[in-house]
């Protein structure tokens, strides 16, 4: 059998780890208020004074641009509160991407996403039923949209072509859609769909902003919750649980670095 550590606080965080796992940890000195150097440590090592490094410090990474920004929102808006349907009875093949807001409730993302379609340079077609407000794009940019996000999910090819401040782009505009801001800081996001949630902490830990992932099993949906502020979690906080296993995985990399 293996020993396993086990740490874990009331807000989302939580790793298992073997006892000589080497950790990324920052001290913080109280006297000068400052950060001190990243420094690594074994988990059997950590002391409560330290500070589990969650996100990347340097995160402003280069990455080549395939997407506009404007469409980069389009794709977060479509995801939250966008649908494919088929037009009519005569066009059983031809799926349409369209997307909805209310003017009553959210008159500002009406006007934000018309200003995205003005920005594009691109008409489609708008209905108005009451308070709602409904896009629905042609063939040619519906098609290309189900192509990137296929049957409504974010994909692990979107996320290698997007840049870090597309990343941010995309996962405030998610927050408009389908989260709200957090009185406390930061926001939340609720999805149904466990793959686009794990997409977006994805994004999340890419962008330098600590995301927790938590599952309400009455009302079976995930929420993530972004805390924009917090980028280490303090040792002193965590519960402590040790057991042993049967098996552990731990990937290598060049670099030496891996995210789970």
């Amino acid at each position: 059998g293996h020993n396993i550590i086990e740490l874990e606080n009331s807000h989302g965080f939580s790793m298992a780890t073997t006892p000589k796992h080497t950790c990324i940890i920052q001290n913080y000195n109280s006297r000068d208020k400052k950060w001190q150097k990243i420094i690594r440590r074994e988990t059997d090592k950590l002391r409560n004074s330290n500070f589990i490094l969650r996100s990347p410090l340097g995160h402003t990474i280069e990455r080549k641009k395939f997407h506009d920004d404007c469409f980069v929102e389009l794709l977060a808006w479509i995801l939250a509160e966008g649908w494919y349907s088929k037009n009519n009875k005569r066009e059983k093949n031809k799926n349409f991407v369209r997307l909805a807001q209310s003017i009553k409730h959210n008159p500002q993302y009406v006007e934000e996403i018309n200003n995205i379609f003005n920005r594009m340079n691109y008409s489609c077609n708008k209905n108005i039923y009451g308070n709602i407000v409904t896009w629905v794009l042609r063939k040619d940019l519906s098609s290309k949209i189900q192509e990137i996000i296929p049957k409504k999910l974010i994909t692990l090819d979107l996320i290698r072509k997007l840049t870090i401040p597309q990343m941010r782009l995309f996962i405030n505009t998610f927050v408009k859609g389908d989260g709200y801001i957090a009185e406390e800081g930061g926001a939340i996001i609720t999805q149904k769909n466990e793959n686009n949630i794990d997409m977006l902490q994805y994004m999340c830990v890419l962008c330098g902003i600590t995301a927790n992932k938590y599952f309400d099993k009455s009302r079976k949906i995930f929420h993530l919750y972004l805390c924009i502020n917090t980028k280490r979690t303090h040792c002193k906080k965590l519960s402590k649980k040790e057991y042993e296993v049967d098996t552990v995985w731990c990937p290598e990399t060049t670099s030496g670095t891996w995210i789970a």
